[in-house]
């Protein structure tokens, strides 16, 4: 580094003017610099999001969230894996290490994500998210205004949105709390049936009718055509007006369905100040200011509300610039405390304006050469870059004090400081400055290794203190010799030849340098360190070199001026000094055990620090209210409990704005569900979170219960906090809700562990359709089926989107109306028709036919038969009525048999009578005879008398009478025969006509009867054939979900939590004191203590407790590679392994003071306070180095081990005390925390080392030198020995 010195003094105005440079640019680069809360980091975790709308969190974690576990647990790198089910959602969180390729990661997630698609429910739509400390919004403002959500959503998104876009380093600009609207249809199932047309073919068809189906092009001459197909409908009433095909021809969609504009169901409601409002939160660029951004939103706000109009108002609820412009206020405050402690610290010891302020330039140009360094590595000023700033304030000044404290030892009595003094001076002190130095620098390499949020928020602090202590050391090699050059010569002008001042130098010639002596017998070390100096310094050179001479005047560079004894003379310090060394080398036994006992209650005390993690930035202006009520709870009742805390919220005089968002959270990427509310409360100018936070959390406590739980937190902002979270796990969700319930108990008997919440989802409603399935399968459903059918119905499905009045809408089809659903209604909803019950319809149909076939069949027959039978009855009339007949000509030839024997007994009379007659007769003819005159009665001779006459006469009467009395009865009787004859046969001809007309009737009626059976015969058999020819299109009838399903109201999980697959119950606690490890550790014993968890059931600690752990560990190792690095450095530096072991002494002695300091200040051990120490690794061994890096020069030079060790110890007692009171007292404003910003991570590590650095000095100055005298002795003799030839140096009196 000397040849650096060489340089930049015979070039001094390339060094002034690179000076300044680096001041321009340096306040450049300050200005440039983006301004952040914390280091812009990507958090090495992805959140996955599944949506499955309708499912039960049970379902989703079955269906969803498991096989998406399986899938992205295979993945390279990934460490854990845990998920969170609740109604209708996934939320799948995996994490991977630090330091990994986090685009690679996450690109491997998406594909195994992606290839478990097919696996997984159609319906789902998932989507990965990632994260960093630039999703935290910069500014989240609540827009409100007079006109309805809707509009206000429309003019914000159009007015508003693009303005804040277009401000330089804006990413996004999200707006949330929309009134979102999307175009329903929904079917009606009775004009569905009337048309013959089934629900899915209306969808398909509605589907198919909404795109527009690009063709190709075409060609007119020499211009290109595109051609595309159909029109996409642009308004309600063509939506209605949609053409679908039925077998009866094209209808309307509107003659199905009813088709409007609706809302959708919200998940979320915003408020602000009572007012429903939109949320619009802006985001930043990586690389963008959060300061500047959010000034110049807030500038553009009022024109935006002039624009939008309509009492439109903006107001601020969260925004970032103030608490980082506080931090960085405060920081910067107290870095230029820190800087004016330390410049005092140097006038006092210096005494001397002039070198304070040659050293103190070294404080601001370092600065200056880091931030130009931060804003070429792209690094922002956040609280931890600042602190590094601010801690490197006390220890750039290091270098330069070292350096200017040993030029300016050698210009004392000096008659005009040379170029040549001045490096001889950096020369003594090069090495060890260099060394010191890259030791500092060193402990921060092993940053790298420390992984974590620890490594990711530390690295950037790490970086910037490097840096600056880089350009300290250049900065003291360079620019402070120039200035030394410039300001400690003496001006005394003293008059020369022309020439002579450019020939002087060279023609001095350089006197004889004594050779280096040891003391001998009665010399005193002092008179002998006197004498070694005076002879090492050489002659005398020309330095009366006139003020004049030009800047491009080679300096010389190889004749130092004489040095006196007044450069090297006891000063009031060192006499303070010298008594208390001179002992400790004289009883070096006593001395050692001093330090053992001191070494032994550092390790005793150790055991006495509180341990903490990280702390969290503290927003004084913001809080945030959480209030919820049970699981299930709806929008609305969740609305209108929260409108009881907005009451309470507005009658707060210390209340500036609030933002009231329902059923989410601006700190969430997912929804938080129905059932909460966060309210973000921004106070009044002047009035303090810490203040607020007690009387409004008392003032909300008695709502009641009504109002639900309600808490009051500072609102998040980003970093870390210190909650202890316990995880429970195991196989079954029981056992691990009653082990979670038992553990809960046990920790909330642990005195410090406040606010104890759980995840663990309390049992709320759920409305389950048990589907009989042994009916549904008679039916033709399965249960899929049956729930499928169930969600078209209350959610329906989206069949694409259409464009109305300029805005795109989903279009989303229901099977039926089913609006907010009762039980009944659920159960009384419609299922479409299986395959199996149309073909069980067609089928009955068919039997029906079948039967009505065979009935005909039936029929025909029996007419048949009827008329068979007829027939048969007719013939049978014929046969008797035939034998009536007979039968009554057997009756009437036994009349006649009868009259017959009547006849023939009458016939006896008769022929009496006849007899009678004819004996009259034969008398008479006798009678005659015998008058006759023949008397043999011939005629021959008849005589002529009267006799005879009256003979004859007589017997002619009696003749006559006889046949006359026989005629006459003859005539009457065949009379009256013929008449009773023929009033029988009258009678019979009656008979016989009534009976031909009575059978022509019958016979007419039975024939129409006959006819008209046999056309209905026909008519049905006709029917039948068209029944049979149409049996194809017979439809079933519907049947509702009751038929096949049980709807009733059971108890089940509100959300499903596992990780890496199994159900566990994540418990998060508060610690109320600032001692985390004693927590942990009774933590810890108090789980080993539960002997009743269920089997399987295990509990571990994780939070702020594991990240501590880790933090500690990792830390713990990157302090054991840092002593390594710090070992080697100087073991190349002074190519020895014993006295590097000497200087390493300081290192545990520096925990002394460190953790004496954090007792005392009652200061847990945290990171910050672990980086600390890390620091104080490479801090304590610098001033070693220059001690022992002296001590071997002046042993070198030929002085012996103990006058070596007194010179070398009283002439570094000044820098060391300078430098370690520079940087304690740079260093002081910050340990006290006076301004409050950052005091999270610089507080803790500025008490570390502070404390540290008074011990390690302490112990430095004292127990080094003794240990160097133990350790050098064996070699003294042999040293002595072989330097040649031996001479008695002059040395100051050492006490």
């Amino acid at each position: 580094m000397t040849h650096l010195t060489r340089w930049s003094l015979a070039n001094r105005l390339i060094v002034g003017l690179a000076t300044i440079a680096i001041v321009v640019f340096g306040l450049i680069s300050t200005f440039s610099l983006k301004q952040e809360l914390l280091p812009s980091t990507t958090v090495p975790t992805a959140i996955i999001t599944a949506s499955y709308p309708g499912a039960t969190p049970q379902i989703v974690a079955d269906d969803v969230s498991s096989p998406i576990e399986r899938a992205v647990s295979g993945v390279s790198g990934v460490t854990d894996v845990s998920s969170t089910s609740s109604n209708g959602m996934a939320t799948i969180t995996v994490q991977w290490d630090y330091g990994l390729d986090d685009d690679k990661v996450v690109a491997n997630i998406r594909n195994a994500v992606d290839s478990v698609a097919p696996t997984i429910p159609d319906t789902v739509k998932t989507d990965v998210i990632t994260g960093s400390t630039d999703d935290i919004p910069v500014l989240l403002l609540a827009a409100s205004t007079d006109l309805p959500l809707t509009e206000s959503s429309r003019l914000v998104q159009n007015v508003a949105v693009p303005e804040l876009s277009a401000i330089s380093g804006v990413r996004q600009v999200n707006v949330t709390g929309e009134d979102t609207t999307q175009l329903t249809v929904t079917l009606r199932p009775k004009d569905l049936t009337k048309h013959d047309i089934s629900a899915q073919v209306v969808q398909q068809t509605v589907q198919a009718q909404l795109q527009v189906i690009p063709a190709g092009s075409a060609y007119d001459k020499t211009l290109e055509l595109a051609v595309q197909v159909g029109t996409a409908p642009d308004s309600v009433d063509k939506v209605k007006n949609l053409a679908i095909a039925t077998a009866d021809g094209p209808i309307k969609l509107a003659d199905v369905a009813d088709v409007k504009v609706e809302s959708v169901s919200s998940t979320s409601v915003a408020r602000s100040d009572g007012r429903p409002a939109l949320s619009v939160s802006v985001l930043k660029e990586s690389d963008g200011d959060s300061v500047a951004i959010s000034h110049a939103v807030t500038d553009k706000l009022p024109a935006l509300e002039k624009s939008i109009g309509h009492n439109a108002t903006f107001n601020t609820v969260f925004d970032q610039a103030p608490l980082i412009e506080q931090s960085i206020h405060d920081l910067a405050v107290e870095g230029a405390l820190g800087l004016v402690f330390a410049v005092l610290v140097i006038l006092l010891f210096l005494w001397s304006v002039r070198s304070t302020l040659i050293t103190a330039i070294s404080i601001p140009l370092s600065l200056l050469i880091a931030l130009i360094g931060l804003y070429v590595g792209s690094y922002s000023l956040n609280i931890f870059t600042l602190a590094a700033l601010t801690v490197a304030v006390g220890r750039v000044v290091d270098d330069s004090i070292v350096v200017l404290e040993n030029i300016k030892r050698h210009n004392t009595g000096h008659a005009d400081l040379t170029a040549a003094d001045i490096v001889e001076s950096v020369r003594e002190v090069a090495g060890a400055v260099t060394a010191s130095t890259a030791t500092t620098i060193a402990v921060f390499l092993p940053v790298a290794i420390v992984s974590g949020v620890t490594g990711e928020l530390f690295r950037p602090f790490a970086i910037t203190v490097a840096v600056a202590l880089i350009a300290s050391l250049v900065v003291s090699m360079s620019v402070v010799p120039v200035l030394a050059y410039w300001f400690l010569r003496r001006r005394r002008r003293q008059k020369a030849p022309a020439g002579a001042a450019a020939v002087a130098p060279a023609t001095v010639a350089p006197a004889p340098v004594a050779p280096p002596a040891v003391p001998g017998p009665g010399v005193p070390a002092a008179a002998v360190g006197a004498g070694a100096a005076a002879s090492l310094a050489g002659p005398p050179t020309a330095s009366a070199v006139p003020v004049s001479v030009a800047a491009s005047e080679r300096p010389d560079f190889d004749h130092p001026s004489e040095h006196v004894t007044d450069e090297t003379k006891v000063t009031r310090l060192q006499k303070g000094y010298l008594p208390v060394l001179g002992w400790g080398l004289r009883h070096p036994v006593i001395t050692l055990a001093i330090a053992l006992v001191v070494f032994v209650g550092t390790l005793g005390a150790s055991t006495l620090l509180k341990t903490d993690f990280l702390g969290s930035v503290s927003d004084q202006s913001t809080l945030t209210v959480q209030q919820e009520l049970p699981a299930g709870t709806k929008l609305d009742t969740m609305s209108e409990a929260a409108k009881k805390v907005e009451t309470v919220l507005a009658d707060d005089p210390q209340v500036k704005h609030y933002l009231t968002t329902i059923g989410g959270s601006i700190y969430a990427a997912v929804g938080t569900g129905a059932n909460t509310a966060e309210f973000t409360v921004q106070l009044v100018d002047g009035a303090k979170a810490d203040d607020v936070r007690p009387d409004l959390t008392n003032r909300l406590g008695e709502l009641g219960d009504d109002a639900g739980k309600i808490t009051v937190t500072q609102a998040a902002n980003g970093s870390t906090n210190n909650n202890v979270t316990v995880t429970v796990k195991g196989d079954n969700i029981d056992d691990v809700r009653k082990g979670a319930e038992t553990v809960q108990a046990s920790l909330a008997t642990i005195p410090g562990l406040t606010d104890l919440t759980s995840n663990l989802a309390e049992q709320r409603k759920l409305l389950q359709v048990q589907v009989d399935q042994k009916k549904a399968a008679s039916y033709g459903f399965t249960q899929a089926e049956v729930g499928q059918a169930v969600a078209g119905a209350i959610t329906g499905t989206k069949v694409g989107d259409v464009t109305l009045s300029g805005e795109q809408r989903e279009v989303w089809i229901r099977t039926q109306d089913a609006t907010d659903p009762t039980p009944a209604d659920i159960g009384n909803l419609l299922l479409p028709v299986s395959q199996l019950q149309q073909t069980n319809a067609q089928k009955k149909a068919s039997d029906k036919l079948s039967d009505r076939s065979d009935a005909l069949q039936d029929k025909q027959q029996a007419m048949q038969d009827d008329q068979q039978a007829k027939a048969d009855q007719a013939t049978a009339d014929q046969m008797k009525k035939l034998r009536d007949q007979r039968a009554e000509l057997v009756d009437q030839r036994s009349d006649t048999r009868k009259q017959l024997n009547d006849t023939r007994k009458k016939l006896g009379p008769a022929q009496s009578q006849l007899t009678k007659a004819n004996a009259n007769l034969a008398k008479a003819q006798k009678e005659l005879q015998a008058v006759s005159p023949v008397a043999d009665g011939t005629p021959a001779n008849p005589p002529a008398s009267v006799n005879f006459i009256a003979a004859q006469q007589a017997v002619a009467a009696a003749a006559q009478q006889v046949a006359g009395a026989s005629a006459g009865v003859t005539q009457i009787q065949a009379g009256i025969k013929q008449l009773e004859t023929a009033v029988d046969q009258l009678d019979k001809s009656i008979d016989q006509m009534d009976e031909q007309i009575s059978s022509a009737n019958d016979q007419a009626a039975e024939s129409a009867t006959q006819r008209q059976k046999a056309q209905q015969l026909t008519d049905q058999q006709k029917k039948l054939a068209e029944d049979q020819k149409n049996l194809t299109d017979v439809r079933a009838g519907a049947i509702r979900v009751k038929d096949v399903a049980t709807v009733k109201e059971v108890q089940a999980p509100s959300t499903v939590t596992q990780i890496k697959g199994d159900p566990s119950v994540t418990i998060t606690g508060t610690p109320s004191g600032t001692d985390l490890g004693a927590l942990t550790t009774q933590i810890n014993a108090t789980l080993a203590g539960i002997d009743n968890l269920p089997p399987g059931v295990s509990a571990e600690v994780g939070g702020a407790a594991n990240d501590q752990q880790q933090a500690f560990q990792q830390l713990g190792l990157a302090m054991l590679v840092a002593i390594a690095l710090v070992f080697m450095i100087m073991v190349g530096t002074f190519r020895s392994l014993v006295q590097p072991l000497i200087l390493m002494v300081s290192i545990p002695f520096a925990a002394t003071g460190a953790i004496a300091a954090l007792l005392i200040t009652d200061t847990p051990l945290g990171v910050p306070a672990m980086v600390g120490l890390l620091m104080l690794i490479g801090i304590v061994v610098t001033n070693a180095i220059v001690l022992i890096d002296l001590i071997n020069q002046y042993r070198t030079k030929g002085e012996d081990l103990r006058t070596a060790i007194t010179d070398g110890a009283r002439l570094r007692l000044r820098p060391i005390i300078m430098t370690a009171s520079a940087t304690i007292f740079a260093l002081i404003p910050m340990g006290l925390g006076l301004t409050g910003g950052g005091a999270f991570i610089s507080q803790s590590l500025a008490v570390v080392v502070i404390g540290g650095l008074v011990s390690s000095t302490i112990l430095t100055l004292l127990l080094v030198p003794v240990l160097y005298s133990l350790v050098e002795r064996r070699n003294e003799k042999k040293r002595l020995r072989d330097l040649t030839p031996p001479a008695a140096p002059a040395a100051p009196a050492a006490g």
